[in-house]
């Protein structure tokens, strides 16, 4: 797939899905596997600034937990991100938000959690399948006005922005 950040073209030919990636926002065309992988250029190859980062670790955390919940988050490899992402919610003021990511660490038993894919999965292959369901059902039912938070961060930092 092709995509563009920060007016810089990224492609990788091995993946079978496409996703776009243009100023920070993804849209997802077939799987979050693509958009993984966006995630990991972005963040770890383009110099975004912390005012970028918030608003892709916000995006990020978003599309995976609406599609399957704070346990698909940990699985994929968007939960390297978990500790940065806590951050990036309570940077735009959705402390409801940060509560509840917060709570699902303690379930860890270890913080912080761990950047290897495996050991997480190592340690989420220990918990019981509903464990997750009350953190999922406070995440969609967030007081939070997450769109709102995002769009006011935006524009009290437009001109972090390119």
């Amino acid at each position: 797939f092709t995509g563009v950040f920060n007016n810089k073209k990224i492609e990788l030919n091995s993946w079978e899905y496409t996703d776009t990636f243009t100023l920070g926002v993804m849209h997802r065309d077939q799987s979050g596997i693509a958009a993984d992988a966006m995630l990991l250029i972005a963040i770890s190859e383009i110099k975004t600034d912390d005012f970028e980062k918030t608003f892709i670790f916000i995006d990020i955390f978003e599309n995976h937990t609406t599609n399957g919940g704070f346990e698909t988050f940990f699985w994929d490899s968007a939960g390297q991100f978990s500790h940065e992402i806590l951050e990036a919610y309570e940077r735009i003021g959705a402390l409801e938000t940060a509560s509840i990511i917060y709570d699902s660490f303690l379930l860890f038993n270890e913080i912080p959690i761990p950047k290897d894919a495996d050991l997480r999965r190592s340690i989420l292959s220990n918990f019981k399948p509903d464990l997750w369901n009350t953190l999922d059902y406070k995440f969609y039912n967030s007081s939070d006005n997450i769109v709102f938070l995002v769009l006011e961060f935006v524009k009290e930092n437009s001109l972090q922005f390119d």
